[in-house]
């Protein structure tokens, strides 16, 4: 019976010793590598930040011997990782202490309350953790990029070791030999980057339980080609689904109202979506470079559609938007190029800058009475618009707004427009003719208080402006490759920046001495410019001018050498001679 009992104290001895022996004390943290080398050590202190750490919290030691690495601090270890914090200036990262290496396993202090931010981030190796009973946070990205992690144990760990869940909230997923996965029921909400780059899940369940799925979710989930959204859910966050570039089709259900900004960008493999009743806003990005869709239904309840929402969508064939939008934000369908029709509801008072831009094989388009305002570059590169028609109600038609739709014929500005950007029209190769207001008596130019801001160069060599324009506005002959001369009024005080850029078939123009100011690139790539004649003995005020140096400046006799001594017309000092 002694004997028994002997051997009895002894074994309990012993399994007491060992259970200490794995356990670092309260100033260590343990860990071993894959490859026996030592891990980096990265410390970033503030003087201005108290972490759970204490301000004279100081790491002793980093050693590797006999297959295991010991952090040693000079008091109890409570936080390990990355903390983000708020300040005047923005969000910042202050980062207490963190290792990165070849890490295979990794023993915290009992003691530990909280693992910061991104405080395993990228550890490839590891594939399992024990979580202290002690700790209270577990940051945001904790456990990104831990691919070989196979199992949680310890506090918050799911019943199959394969989640962290805190008070209903899935925190983390350890994603190791695994295609396909059952969320626990317990779940109520997923949250951020919880399935950061799992990248092997080909599907995932969704219970009921949950209500919302949380920023960047299945961020980059590449692989994965299903997933049901239940009823349960009312938000989907920012970036949710961002990267699933093999995802095909997704059902949102009536219970969503919000859509967050880029919840489902690059998702390359995207056929059909579904837009719920429910939901009110297209947000930012939603649908950015969702390359194989190829058609969607904006429901009625939807009063905007957001920045880039469908950007570079170009397989998009067909749009339907409900009567509800109001508004359709920057860049929304830009790059849809395969985009043939589409009707603007009444109710839209703004088609947002570049909304369409690059649509290309967009070939009519209806503006309701309801838009005030037109864009920049609404409409840029939507080659195959043969015509449109710009209701009354449009008081603002954007810089560039229709540039380079270059199968646009005609185009009437009505009487409520007030204000026309520079380059509106600028290369419609194939437009005729300008009626309505603004127009010139020969219908080439559109004039605006003395500004002539575009010109219809189709069919032209030769062309007079007329003597009503006192500036040539930015950009407003460029890319009048068929022009040979041109004939400037000394009506005209002002050259606007690249007013006759690409003008490449111009030899020679002459300057009034009544202009005063040359804007920059006015004259860039005319490349058979080998004469500008500039009559007045005040040298006008240039910008870079970007002349070859071929290109010879006559200016009057008396005058040439202010020109030359001119800082700006000084750089062309050796082509400036006298007119003869």
């Amino acid at each position: 019976m002694l004997r028994k009992l002997f051997v009895f104290v002894i074994c309990l001895m012993v399994a007491v010793a060992t259970a200490s022996a794995q356990t670092p004390p309260d100033n260590e943290i343990w860990f071993t590598t894959t490859n026996g080398e030592i891990a980096d050590l990265y410390i970033v202190t503030r003087e201005d930040l108290a972490d759970e750490n204490g301000e004279d919290f100081e790491i002793l030691s980093l050693t590797y011997e006999n297959g295991k690495g010991v952090i040693r601090a000079n008091k109890p270890i409570k936080m390990y990782g990355l903390e983000m914090y708020v300040i005047e200036r923005g969000l910042e990262y202050d980062e207490i202490f963190s290792i990165q290496g070849e890490i295979e396993s990794i023993i915290l202090p009992k003691c530990l309350t909280t693992i910061g931010e991104g405080a395993f981030e990228g550890w490839s190796s590891l594939t399992s953790i024990t979580i202290p009973n002690s700790v209270t946070k577990i940051g945001s990205d904790a456990f990104r990029g831990c691919s070989s992690l196979e199992s949680f144990a310890g506090k918050f760990a799911s019943e199959d070791g394969r989640c962290l869940i805190k008070d209903g909230e899935l925190i983390t997923f350890a994603p190791a030999g695994l295609t396909s996965y059952t969320i626990p029921n317990s779940v109520i909400s997923i949250e951020e980057g919880a399935f950061h780059y799992c990248s092997s899940l080909t599907s995932i369940t969704i219970p009921d339980s949950v209500t919302s799925i949380g920023e960047k979710t299945f961020y980059n989930c590449s692989s994965l080609t299903s997933i049901t959204i239940p009823n349960s859910v009312t938000k989907i966050g920012y970036e949710a689904f961002k990267g699933c570039s093999s995802l095909k089709n997704i059902t949102i259900p009536n219970s969503v109202k919000s859509i967050g900004e880029y919840a489902f960008e690059d998702c390359s493999s995207l056929t059909s979506i579904t837009i719920p009743d429910s939901v009110t806003v297209i947000r930012d990005s939603a649908f950015y470079g969702c390359s194989s869709l190829t058609s969607i239904t904006i429901p009625d309840s939807v009063t905007t559609i957001g920045e880039n929402a469908f950007r570079d969508c170009s397989s998009l064939t067909n749009v339907a938007i409900g009567n509800g939008v109001t508004e359709i934000g920057e860049s929304a369908f830009y790059g849809c190029s395969s985009l043939t029709n589409i009707t603007i509801p009444n109710g839209v008072t703004s088609i947002g800058d570049g909304a369409f831009w690059g649509c290309s094989s967009l070939t009519s388009i209806t503006i309701p009475d309801s838009v005030t305002e037109i864009g920049e570059r609404a409409f840029v590169d939507c080659s195959s618009l043969t015509s449109i028609t710009i209701p009354n109600s449009v008081t603002t038609i954007g810089e560039g707004a229709f540039a380079r739709c270059s199968s646009l014929t005609s185009i009437t500005i009505p009487e409520s427009v007030t204000e026309i950007g520079d380059i509106a029209f600028a290369r419609c190769s194939s437009l005729r003719a300008f009626s309505g207001k603004f127009a010139s008596e020969d219908g080439r130019c559109l004039i605006i208080d003395g500004v002539l801001t575009s010109f219809i160069c189709n069919g032209l060599t030769e062309y007079t402006i007329p003597d009503s324009v006192t500036t040539i506005g930015k950009s407003a002959f460029s890319g009048c490759s068929s022009l040979t001369s041109i004939t400037i009024p000394n009506s005209v005080t002002s050259i606007e920046k690249g007013a006759f850029s690409g003008c490449d078939s111009l030899t020679s123009i002459t300057i009034p001495n009544s202009v005063t100011s040359i804007g920059g690139y006015a004259f860039y790539d005319c490349s058979s410019l080998t004469s500008i004649k500039c009559l007045a003995t005040t040298p006008p005020a240039i910008g870079y001018l970007r002349i070859g140096e071929t290109t010879m400046i006559y200016v009057p006799k008396k005058a040439v050498k202010a020109y030359k001594q001119d800082p700006k017309w000084s750089i062309y000092e050796k082509q400036i001679k006298r007119i003869k």
